[in-house]
């Protein structure tokens, strides 16, 4: 079986990501010296609340390798295979993650 992989970029709300089975990996969300999982750490509106209040733009990263390792495991415990989904490589880290932690397996 196919499982997918996603990250909080995809703009799907969780409900319905988990609804799926789909698993997802969060985007890091930085205000000043303060990172933020975003999808479990930081909600829109606290998000929205954080950036009208700060008089930079927050900053991002993309999920570590060993987010995806753990995901990359469990799949291939189960017998199935990852079809991974991000954003281009031209614009996030994210892609460069899960390749990296791909090379494990």
């Amino acid at each position: 079986m196919i499982q997918i992989v996603a990250d909080t970029t995809c703009g799907i709300p969780l409900a319905q990501l988990h609804a799926h089975g789909i698993h997802v990996l969060p985007q890091i969300i930085t205000f000043g010296d303060t990172s933020y999982r975003d999808d479990t750490e930081i909600d829109t509106d606290t998000f929205l609340a954080k950036q009208a209040a700060s008089k930079q733009l927050p900053g991002t990263a993309a999920p570590p390798p060993a987010l995806f390792t753990s995901i990359f495991q469990k799949i291939l415990d189960a017998g199935d295979i990852a079809l991974v989904i991000t954003p281009s490589e031209k614009v996030s880290g994210t892609y460069r993650s899960a390749l990296v932690a791909a090379e494990e397996f």
